[in-house]
C-alpha cells in the first residue's frame, strides 16, 4: 500500500464526517506522509496504523474536540467576533451530521458487552424518535400541500358562490398554516433533539478516551 491508496482508503473510511473536515484531515495526513518523504511512505504507513483504525482514532479526536471546545466557547463569548468565521463554518453541519459523527466515535471506541447491548438500547430508542419526528414533518408538508392545493381550488369558486367558496379558503389557509407550523416547530425540535443526544453521548467518547 501506498501514501494514495492509504489516504483514498482513510477519506473512504471517514465518509461519516461533512465534507469541509473530511478534506482538512485528507490534507493534514497528505502533508504528513510528503514532509516524511516517498522513502519513508512504509514507516509512516505503520506508525498510523491501518486506514480503518486512523479513521476509528480520527472520528473520537473529532467528537471530543468539537463539543469540549463548544463548552470552551460559552465559557468565553468574548472571543465570538474574534472567531466569527470559524463559528459559522462549525454550525454549517446539520445537527443530524453532528448526531451521525457521534455515532460512529461511539462505535469506534472499546467497550464492555454490558455497555455495548446498552447503548445499542438507547440507539434504537433515538432513531425510533427520530423516525417519529421525521414521520410529523412528512404530515406537515401534506397538511401545507393540501391547503395550499384547497386555498387555490376556491378561488376558483368565487363565480359560483361566495359562501361556500370563502369556507373552503379559510379550510385551506388553516390546514396550510397548520402544515408549516409542523414543518418548522418539529423540524426546529429534531434538530434539537439531536444536538442532545449528541452532546450527551459525546461526554462517554470523552469519558471512554
Amino acid at each position: 500500500m501506498n501514501k494514495e491508496s492509504y489516504l483514498d482508503e482513510l477519506r473512504k473510511s471517514l465518509k461519516v464526517l461533512p465534507q469541509v473536515d473530511r478534506d482538512e484531515t485528507i490534507e493534514f495526513y497528505k502533508e504528513y506522509f510528503e514532509d516524511a518523504g516517498i522513502e519513508n511512505e512504509a514507516a509512516v504507513i505503520e506508525e498510523l496504523g491501518s486506514p480503518k483504525e486512523l479513521a476509528k482514532k480520527i472520528l473520537v479526536d473529532v467528537v471530543d474536540k468539537k463539543f469540549s471546545s463548544e463548552e470552551q466557547d460559552d465559557a468565553a463569548e468574548t472571543d465570538f467576533h474574534q472567531e466569527g468565521h470559524d463559528n459559522k463554518k462549525k454550525k454549517e453541519n446539520s445537527a443530524l451530521r453532528t448526531f451521525l459523527v457521534v455515532m460512529a466515535a461511539i462505535l469506534a471506541l472499546p467497550l464492555s458487552p454490558i455497555l455495548f447491548a446498552l447503548l445499542i438500547t438507547l440507539f434504537a430508542l433515538t432513531f425510533a424518535f427520530i423516525i417519529v419526528f421525521i414521520s410529523i414533518i412528512a404530515c406537515g408538508v401534506v397538511m401545507f400541500a393540501v391547503g395550499l392545493v384547497v386555498a387555490i381550488a376556491a378561488l376558483f369558486l368565487l363565480p359560483v358562490g361566495i359562501g361556500k367558496a370563502l369556507l373552503m379558503l379559510g379550510t385551506g389557509l388553516v390546514t396550510l398554516g397548520l402544515g408549516i407550523l409542523f414543518v418548522i416547530g418539529f423540524a426546529k425540535l429534531l434538530s434539537l433533539f439531536c444536538n442532545g443526544v449528541a452532546a450527551l453521548f459525546a461526554k462517554i467518547v470523552h469519558s471512554k478516551k
